[in-house]
Order: structure tokens, then sequence, then C-alpha cells
């Protein structure tokens, strides 16, 4: 299996991504379902078969999830701060990575593969306070009206 595989399917979304039409929410979910399904199968130790599409959810569980991060940001930071908030998301994400790599280290070298589970409990987490923040219900909806369809996954509209 080629690491790159999963950063191959990454670009691919974002290539795509202006041609979707999933708002900002929508996209942290599927990337916390992407995740879950992954890291899930991850720590049932897979066949080797299973690997190269097992990486290619990369794209959800990476990408789709910063692609709906991005959008929020652009539907919630004034124009003149977005710059400044990926500023503090880029060294948000950096130190949560530092310190996720060092942990899953440590319960790999307990756990092995299991190591895995927790990922996946962790991006159920994310899922959860992902719904529980866009109110995707239909009672949410209704309260905040009608969904604009104008704008692209990453909140630019569309000419």
């Amino acid at each position: 299996m080629r690491p790159r595989t999963g950063v191959v399917a990454e670009i691919v979304l974002f290539a795509l991504s202006g041609r979707l039409s999933f708002n900002p929410g929508a996209l942290l979910l599927i990337g916390a379902a992407g995740a879950v399904l992954r890291w899930s199968a991850m720590a049932l130790d897979p066949p080797a078969l299973l690997l190269v599409p097992l990486q290619c959810l990369h794209a959800l569980s990476f990408g789709a999830t910063f692609l709906g991060t991005l959008g929020a940001m652009t539907r919630t930071v004034p124009p003149a701060l977005v710059a400044t908030a990926q500023g503090y998301l880029a060294v948000a994400l950096g130190l949560v990575m530092a310190a996720v790599m060092g942990l899953s280290g440590l319960l790999y070298a307990r756990g092995g593969g299991l190591a895995y589970g927790a990922m996946a409990l962790v991006a159920l987490a994310g899922g959860l306070l992902a719904w529980a923040v866009t109110g995707t219900s239909d009672t949410s909806r209704r309260a905040r009206g009608p969904r604009d369809t104008s704008s692209s996954a990453t909140g630019r509209r569309a000419p």
C-alpha cells in the first residue's frame, strides 16, 4: 500500500469541492462518518485488500472536515478577520496533532491496532459535537429559515 493514496483522494475531493453543494455542517458530519468508518475498520485489522479503500476515506476524515471548517469560517467570521482565523486554525491543528500523535503512540504501544478504536471514538465525539452545533435537525432548520443553496462547499457564492 502506498501512503499517498489517501492524499490523492483528498486532492480529488478538493479539486471537486467547488462543484459540491454541501453546507459546512453537512461536510463536518460526512467527515466524522468517514473517520468513524475508517478508524473502526482499521481497529479490526482488515485484510490488505481493504487498506487502499480505507486510505481513500482520508478524503472524508480530513478533506471533508477541513472543507466544512473553512466553509463555516467563511460564513461566521467577519471578512477582515478570515486570514487571522485561518492562522489560528493552523496553530490549533498543529498543537492538537502533536498532542494526539504522542497519545496515539502510547495507545498503540499498549493496545496495538486497538488504538484505532480510540481514534474512532474521538471522531464520533467530533461528529456528535458538529451535529449539536450545526443544528441539523428539522426543527432547527425551520427556526433558522430556509437554507441558502447558492453557495459551494466552502461558502463562496456561486456566480
